[in-house]
């Protein structure tokens, strides 16, 4: 039975920084021999996660791409002021009123 070579792991860290030094330029974080986990990181980095890397919700956009060795995701910065990240963040992020911040 054939064995895979061990892969390195994905550097999320230095992906976003990357992503951020250049903005709207789509680029590889990693790519996964599942589909379903190349899925779920694009998932996670639209959402902001990865502890808040990707964040806030909506900055990033990511996408995935069957490649010869499994399914590479693609990621790019577009930046927290898009409408975008705006509705993102409605959903994902909590929103404060004033009566919370009376106790």
């Amino acid at each position: 039975m054939a064995r895979y070579a061990r892969r390195r792991s994905a550097d999320h860290q230095t992906s976003a920084a990357e992503l951020r030094a250049r903005p709207h330029e789509w680029q590889h974080v990693h790519t996964y021999r599942a589909t379903y986990g190349a899925a779920s990181v694009a998932r996670e980095i639209r959402i902001g996660g990865f502890g808040g890397t990707y964040g806030p919700p909506g900055s990033f956009e990511a996408r995935t791409q069957t490649v010869d060795d499994g399914t590479a995701v693609y990621a790019r910065y577009v930046g927290e002021d898009g409408i975008w990240a705006h509705a993102l963040r409605s959903l994902f992020v909590p929103e404060r009123r004033p009566e919370d911040e009376a106790t």
